[in-house]
Formats: C-alpha cells, structure tokens, sequence
C-alpha cells in the first residue's frame, strides 16, 4: 500500500531570511503542483506567516513541506510542519495557557482562514513547539500528484550545493531536537526514580519514629480483654471457695498471671503514650535551616537561590524534629522543581498573632484553580510520574502537630506554602481542638478542624 504523504523538502529557520525563502519554494511547489493561483498564493502567506512565528517566539526550528492525499482518498493537499526548536512561552505559564486560547491569537487567526487544518502539539513541559497544517484541493487528483512529484523535486534541487546545504542544516537540526528529547526522557526517568526513592526514605524515617509506639500499643489493645476476662474469673472463682486443694492452688497461679499480665498491659500502654515524648521544645527556624542546608547542593546543581528569613532569637515549638524535618525537606523540594533556573525560593520563619509560622514561596508556574481543590487528595497530582502522596503526607504531619498547611497559588505568580503551628500545645489528645486563625483570603486550609476542606 502506497503511503499517502510524500517528503519534499525541510528547511531550518534560523535567521529572519530564511522566511521570504520558505515563502518561495512553498508558493512554487504549489504552482507546480497544479494547485492553482489562489492556492499557491494563500500556501504561501501561511508559510511565511509560520515561518516567523518559529523565529520570534521559539528560537526558528525546521520546516517541513510535503504533498498530502485528501481525506478519504479525495483529492490532495499541501502539508506544512513547523518544529520549534524549544517549548513555547504561552504553554509554559504566560497567558494563555491551552492550545484553544493559543489559537486565538495571531498569526493562527489568519492561518485557520486559508488553512483547512491547523493543530498544534507540544510546546510545554521541555517537548518542543510543533504546528501542523493542511490546504486542500479537492479537484486535483492524489495520482497527478505522485506523477509530478519526481519532476518538482528534480527542478526543486536544481541547485544541488544549496539544496545539499539546506538538508545538511536540516537534518543537523533533527539530530539536535532528537537528542535534546531524549536527554529530556532520561531525566525525567532520573527525576521519577528519585522522588521515589525519596518519598521511600521519608516514608521509612515516619515509620522509625512510629512504628515502636503503635506497636506496643497494638499488643496491649489485643491482650487487655483477654487478661481482665481472665483475671475476674479466676478472682470471683476464688472469692466462692468452689475449688479447694490443687485445684485452688492452680486457680491462685491463674490469678497471679492474668495480674501480671494486666500489669504488662498497663506497661505497654504507657510506653505507647510516650510517643507524646517525642515531641519536645525546640527552634523551628533550627528543623528549617537543617532543611535548607540538606537540599543545597541540589539548589546549587540547578542554580536556584534560596533567601532565608529567620528569626534571631529562637521561635519554640513543640514538635518531632525528624517528622517535622521530613515535612519541610518534602515542600522545599516542591519549590526546587517548580523553580526554573535562576529563580528564588523565599523563606520565612516568624511569628503571626501568636502562633509560629513557616512560608516557603517560588517563582514558579502557580497551580491553576481547578487543581488547587484536589491538591491534598491522595494519589492526586500534577507532576508527570509523580506519586501523590507528597502533599497528604504533609497535611497529616501538621495535623499530629496540631496544625495546619495553607497553599496560595494561581498560574504565572508562583505557588506560597504556609505551616501554622498551634500558639498553645495541647498535652491531653482529648481536649477540645484550638481554633484555628483564619488564613488570608484565597488560602486553601487544611487542618484537622472544621472548614479546612482536607
């Protein structure tokens, strides 16, 4: 079976030049072809019109010109392919922000008017920006074209040395783009593995730190029915005078067991509860400068600053340094990956009406409205390969911290992360929870409490 596209030519736009020349050859090859006058002329405004797009607004890249077959074998068409040679501005955070409204503005407008087919690709996340349109001529024939084609490649290479260049330079820029995605693929893979990996260790220091409390305090919730079950039987046997000699002496033996082992009951009970001991008086602006200080060299291999603002004197909480510490490595990372080179990661320890606070602050993307609902949700996320456990994850070690994550966010002005930790620590975990301050409009809480829409 015949394929039903045919290769003509692909040029490099490098250089404002290059445009009047891809203008040409695009309003010759469609006169060759037969497309006739008006075909030819309007090929040709919207080539030009790609042309300089790819120049101004993504570094130039290559352009592709081929011959087509129409729709359901009916007649033919010229193709134009438009490859950038980086992502485009618009798709990356600039307004606007999805192909739809990307279309609206020139030249597409222009382009859809003569074009029958324009469609966009790419252009976001480190693929590069690519444009795909389509002219059709129903009445010429796909098998008049395949016929001609042979003559208008001989007479469009008629000048082999600058033909041989052009390819050359083209196919250079192929080998580039081509390597260029797939370095972009191995780091993503890298970035992947990594947060895996990282969210693996994290998820090991919690259970370090858990896992002997909830232990003990597993064992002691399995055996304490049992152990009071026994023990008043064996007591109330004892007190009816029922079992004499033997019998008696082992029922005494019962008894002094099922004491002991309530008894270890009320050992493990409290060794669990010591998980309160876990969480002492210490700087918070300490757990965040260790943080910042864990991360730098990965702040350094991507040249993103950090600006620290932290108290002089120590600002107290009550808190387990290693759960807290995991909480305060995880959104710094965030910010790092939202981070482009060359930007600023904010952060700020203080005090506000009493309770102490943590803000981290990037310069970058922003997460858009109808993501900023779902953020906590677990498996949720907006990474390519992430897990989305990062942000839950948080949540839940500010809420054994009694308190609270607020997010502020919207696309183009970088994402706020704010850790409210409580102004008084409640030691008993049946006492009424404190109420919360209120956040600044347009933050999103999540807190433990009412209304923090977790």
């Amino acid at each position: 079976m015949k394929d039903n596209r045919l290769h003509l030519l692909t040029l490099v736009v490098g250089q404002e030049t290059d445009i009047p020349a891809i203008r040409g050859r695009a309003k010759w090859i469609a006169a060759a072809a037969g497309f006739g006058r008006r075909f030819a002329v309007q090929a040709a405004a919207a080539a030009s019109e790609l042309a300089r797009f790819l120049f101004r607004h993504v570094d130039g890249g290559t352009f592709t010109l081929a011959f087509v077959e129409g729709p359901g074998g009916r007649g033919a068409g010229l193709e134009f392919t438009a490859l950038g040679r980086r992502t485009c501005p618009a798709l990356e955070g600039a307004c606007p922000a999805d192909f739809d409204e990307l279309l609206k503005y020139p030249p597409f407008p222009g382009l859809k008017r003569v074009l029958d087919e324009v469609a966009i690709k790419g252009g976001y996340h480190g693929r590069p920006f690519l444009v795909r349109c389509r002219k059709w001529s129903p009445e010429r024939a796909w098998a008049d074209i395949e016929a001609a084609e042979p003559d208008i490649r001989r007479h469009l290479f008629a000048d082999t040395r600058e033909s041989y260049v052009e390819n050359l330079r083209a196919k250079h820029e192929e080998v580039l783009r081509l390597l260029r995605e797939k370095t972009l693929q191995n780091r993503e893979l890298d970035r992947v593995n990594t947060e895996l990996m990282q969210l693996a260790r994290d998820l090991e220091a919690l259970a370090h730190e858990r896992s002997l409390a909830e232990v003990l305090l597993e064992i002691a919730d399995r055996i304490r029915n049992p152990a009071v079950a026994i023990g008043g039987l064996a007591e109330a046997l004892a007190r009816s005078g029922e079992m004499a000699g033997p019998a008696g002496e082992k029922l005494k033996a019962i008894l002094r067991e099922a004491r002991r082992l309530e008894e270890v009951v009320r050992e493990f009970e409290a060794l669990g509860r010591r998980r309160a001991l876990y969480y002492r008086r210490l700087p918070l602006q300490d757990v965040v400068a260790a943080a910042m200080e864990a991360l730098r060299p990965a702040l350094e291999r991507k040249g993103v600053r950090v600006e620290a603002d932290l108290p002089d004197r120590p600002l107290p909480v009550r808190a387990n340094r290693k759960v807290l510490m995991v909480a305060v490595l995880h959104l710094l990372r965030n910010a790092l990956e939202a981070s482009p080179p060359g930007k600023v990661i904010r952060v700020r320890v203080h005090r506000d009406r009493g309770r102490p606070l943590v803000e981290i602050a990037d310069e970058g993307p922003g997460i858009p409205e109808e993501d900023r609902a779902r953020i906590f949700d677990v498996a949720f996320t907006t990474k390519p390969g992430g897990t989305g456990l990062g942000l839950p994850m948080v949540r839940q070690i500010m809420m054994e911290h009694q308190g609270e994550i607020a997010i502020e966010s919207a696309p183009g002005t970088g994402t706020r992360v704010i850790l409210r930790f409580p102004a008084r620590w409640r030691e008993h975990p049946g006492a009424p929870a404190p109420e919360w301050v209120s956040g600044a409009p347009g933050e999103r809480e999540a807190a433990g409490g009412p209304g923090s829409a977790g």
